[in-house]
């Protein structure tokens, strides 16, 4: 009987879909660095990276918070922006992992952020984005602009 009756309020009950996060991948240029010796020794113009965007919006299925991974073959960095979107003049809070296996836990500023389309929706399948982060991989005084095209996932 007990089981007659949990079947049954299950079945009341509503069954929603799963909703995956949008997230956009490919590939970005570096197109300036400048900054301390550190940073010009570390990035250079055309070096290139992976990156996966997920941008927010509850009908991307992403919740309020906005994530970067920039990606290379010997690094990585997580960028975060908490209840907020990638745009210029506001912090990111950065974790990764250098390329001598050292983590990484700094904060930086996004000075220059241009995303077209301006405005990401659920049939968004492409997004162009550039971007110039201050304290770039948590070194000081660092400053790494970048540039690329990314497709939907």
């Amino acid at each position: 009987m007990k089981r007659f009756v949990f079947a049954a309020l299950l079945a009341l009950l509503p069954i929603r879909p799963a909703v995956a996060d949008t997230v956009f991948v490919g590939n970005v240029f570096i197109s300036a660095v400048s900054g301390v010796s550190q940073c010009t020794s570390t990035f250079q113009a055309n070096d290139s990276a992976r990156v996966i965007y997920r941008p927010r919006g509850a009908g991307l299925g992403n919740g309020g918070d906005s994530y970067l991974a920039y990606v290379t073959s010997r690094s990585s960095m997580v960028m975060a922006m908490l209840n907020n979107d990638f745009q210029a003049g506001v912090n990111y809070a950065g974790s990764g992992v250098s390329s001598r296996a050292g983590l990484i836990s700094k904060a930086g500023a996004i000075t220059v952020w241009q995303q077209a389309p301006g405005s990401i929706g659920p049939e968004t399948a492409t997004v162009a984005i550039k971007g110039r982060f201050a304290n770039f991989f948590g070194i000081r005084d660092c400053f790494v602009e970048f540039r690329g095209n990314l497709i939907v996932r």
